[in-house]
């Protein structure tokens, strides 16, 4: 899909550029194709235009709503290959408390999670199972007065531990103290109350900060470039057009859902939007 303003413009900076035919995660004569194809058909020629009810098929699947979270949370709780996506991040909050039975948004043992970056002991975009998460506080000594009265820096956060490998995790409870803190630090360099070399050491701790989210509950933008075998998209806020997207960039946020999966791609039912079946004079026409 045209990324930017409906212009492929990498095309005109002068790079080369190849031209991607057919898609490796789903075969032309699949629904997830042909729905895929319709979206894009729509956004090219049809901005503007409402899409119609969908009717569910094999791979693109619509089913009652108390059968897609059941599905959803068992397929979850058994480390199934599966994605679930929402809109926007109210709406991911409340979904990923449902699956996962929690009233917070602390990572737990048995969650799917995976790396946000790229850094000495992960790769971004790995995947691993949480084993046991622990409360841990880690402290760097001998800061200057400017960073700390108490001349140590502080940051209290869990230690992960993962099924698959030895290696640990250190996340913060609020992932953006992190970004916040080296703003800080960087400041007091540029204002020439942090020397170069107290700087770097504090900013090299803040960076041995990892980042990991849970890995089958996105926002659709943040699904992008994921392959999973089935996605389950949030109908309320992704196949009705949230209210602050134009119909276009709905189509286009649609279109990033429904092709993340290799098998199928499942909403719930939502009358005017998608139905379990078509009706019977539809399917007879």
């Amino acid at each position: 899909m045209p990324p930017v303003q409906g212009r492929e413009v990498i095309t005109e900076q002068g790079f080369g550029t190849i031209t991607l035919n057919h898609s490796m995660r789903f075969s032309e004569d699949s629904d997830i194709f042909q729905f895929g194809e319709m979206l894009r058909d729509s956004t090219e020629n049809r901005p503007d235009e409402e899409l119609p009810c969908l009717f569910g098929g094999s791979g693109v699947q619509v089913v009652a709503g108390n059968v897609w979270m059941r599905d959803l949370t068992k397929g979850y709780a058994n480390g199934n290959d599966l994605l679930a996506v929402t809109s926007d991040n109210t709406a991911l909050r409340r979904l990923r408390k449902k699956v996962r039975q929690v009233d917070h948004d602390k990572l737990c043992p048995g969650d799917v999670v995976m790396s946000k970056q790229t850094d000495d002991k992960f790769r971004n975009g790995e995947q691993l199972t949480v084993r046991h998460v622990e409360r841990h506080t880690r402290v760097l000594p001998d800061v200057p007065g400017c960073v700390s009265r108490t001349r140590s820096l502080t940051v209290v956060g869990d230690t992960l531990h993962f099924a698959e490998t030895d290696k640990t995790a250190f996340i913060l409870d609020k992932e953006k103290d992190a970004g916040k803190l080296s703003s800080r630090m960087m400041s007091l360099h540029r204002k020439g109350k942090l020397s170069y070399d107290d700087a770097h050491r504090i900013l090299v701790w803040i960076d041995e900060i990892n980042r990991f989210e849970l890995a089958a509950l996105a926002t659709v933008h943040k699904s992008q470039g994921r392959s999973v075998d089935t996605i389950y998209i949030d109908t309320g806020t992704v196949l009705r057009k949230p209210h602050w997207l134009s119909p276009v960039n709905h189509k286009r946020l649609l279109y990033t859902a429904v092709t993340r999966p290799r098998k199928n791609a499942v909403f719930y039912q939502m009358p005017t939007y998608c139905e379990v079946t078509a009706p019977d004079d539809l399917i007879a026409a």
